[in-house]
């Protein structure tokens, strides 16, 4: 871990000439009180990041880490007003602010844990700084910054606000509109994404997830800008930071934006506290809250509703009421995971239906159709919840070895045969690298494929497998 002044061309070492490392006398006159904080700054950080997610630094491999302070312009950070992380030097480099004081520069625990973040976002992700993909990207730096400050500060609860200690405020994430940002999905001061100011707003699209984490540590009721009425409890910090970490390192691409990071957490959630645990609920109603939910006004109530077909698979549905036309045939390996009644047909986790009919779905007994979860896309559904419908159509049993060296086997279960089947690599940075299964094996929906990554540089990576119904994907890691 490094500490260095200057542009990151140009270095200059910090030094000190009696013991007091809070003035400008040391060897080469710089302020070094602010190398010290962006020391402490980034070891607060590292030790965040180890201690709370078993992480590593920001590659989780130990990578080695050089920050570099008080820049007043250059190449790598034109402005003294600001702080980043550099996406291919992997450095961060923090301003000296615009005026004199030893307390204005850009490196206060928030923004050194939030240019930290990005580096851990790059490698867990990928890099695409644009548009959704980008302000998500923005919103888990702030989110994990804020984190990282209040363990630094040794508070329970972080105070929501970005950059306070240093000047004022650059953003609130308990009120984003009062920093100009959106608390609702395409609501008020919500940037489209067809304007390039700012990478398509990665800024200011950023407030909606950081205002559905808000919600989710601490709670909330009111009206979004959809006009729809919310109520959130909060499940804490501790569950709230669990959840969101392991959906940034364990379901998002390049490539997702709000609708991936929604069903993203939902399953991050249901890994770490079960189906139909309260904060899985809690997880689908601050989404709702933030207006990124379905579109349908009994969402209470209604899971999905929509043609049944080859098999989909529908998770955590109990019943199932169908037309009069309707035959539903099941699985013969599946015959005792259903029962029939008078009222439709009431299903246990794992039936699949391979007859095509209208059909709506309900959940019963623990609301869990307040996770506000669609598996089936309506007339009233948008594009992107078709999409997440669509990625369940396929599901990812296992990658392994992994880490791999020479060879990867991808366990998944499919419908479509794997002739009709394509598969998708790329690197975290989002780059597509072509490869093709050197074997493959099939027994019913269940599919085995092999690949040779020997050609594949260390690193982390992301397998997508995409069919007519759908894809999945899954990251593994390559280590030769």
């Amino acid at each position: 871990m490094r500490s260095l002044r200057g542009d990151p061309i140009i270095l200059y070492n910090y030094g000190d000439a009696d013991g007091i490392w809070a003035d400008a006398d040391g060897v080469n006159g710089y302020n070094q009180r602010a190398g010290v904080t962006t020391y402490y700054g980034i070891h607060k950080s590292y030790d965040y990041f180890k201690n709370t997610h078993s992480r590593l630094s920001y590659d989780g491999a130990n990578a080695q880490l050089d920050a570099f302070s008080e820049v007043t312009g250059g190449l790598w950070l034109p402005s003294a007003e600001n702080a980043n992380w550099n996406s291919v030097t992997h450095h961060f480099t923090f301003g000296a602010g615009g005026t004199t004081s030893a307390n204005d520069d850009w490196n206060t625990y928030d923004i050194v844990g939030h240019e930290f973040t990005h580096g851990v976002h790059q490698w867990s992700v990928g890099y695409n700084y644009n548009a959704e993909p980008g302000a998500l990207d923005e919103s888990f730096a702030d989110i994990f910054g804020e984190c990282i400050e209040a363990f630094a500060k040794g508070n329970a609860l972080p105070d929501w606000t970005m950059g306070t200690d240093r000047a004022a405020p650059i953003r609130n994430m308990s009120d984003p509109n009062d920093e100009f940002q959106p608390d609702t999905y395409m609501g008020t001061f919500w940037q489209p994404t067809s304007d390039p100011y700012d990478y398509a707003g990665v800024h200011t699209n950023s407030g909606v997830q950081n205002y559905w984490f808000y919600l989710l540590v601490m709670g909330g009721a009111g009206t979004n800008d959809k006009g729809e009425a919310y109520n959130v409890t909060g499940i804490g910090l501790s569950a709230a930071r669990d959840i969101t970490y392991r959906n940034m390192d364990n379901y998002l691409t390049a490539a997702s934006g709000y609708i991936d990071s929604r069903e993203g957490s939902l399953r991050a959630a249901e890994d770490l506290y079960g189906w139909c645990s309260n904060n899985m609920l809690q997880v689908g109603k601050a989404w709702y809250a933030v207006g990124v939910a379905t579109a349908d006004p009994d969402w209470n109530k209604v899971m999905s509703c929509g043609n049944l077909v080859n098999g989909t698979f529908y998770r955590g549905i109990n019943s199932l009421s169908t037309d009069n036309s309707c035959t539903t045939t099941l699985l013969a390996t599946q015959s005792a995971a259903f029962t029939s009644g008078p009222g439709g047909i009431t299903l246990k986790p794992g039936f699949t239906a391979v007859q095509s009919c209208l059909f709506s779905a309900f959940i019963d007994g623990c609301n869990e159709a307040a996770y506000n979860l669609r598996t089936s896309p309506t007339a009233t559904a948008t594009t992107k919840e078709a999409i997440n419908e669509q990625k369940q159509a396929i599901k990812i049993e296992r990658v392994y070895p992994n880490p791999a060296t020479k060879l990867i086997n991808i366990n998944f279960q499919c419908q479509q045969s794997i002739s009709e089947t394509t598969f998708q690599v790329t690197d975290i940075s989002g780059r597509i690298i072509p490869l093709t299964p050197t074997n493959t094996s099939e027994t019913g929906e269940f599919k085995i494929a092999t690949l040779n990554i020997q050609s594949l540089t260390p690193g982390i990576y992301v397998i997508l497998i995409k069919s007519a119904d759908g894809n999945a994907n899954s990251k593994f890691i390559v280590n030769h």
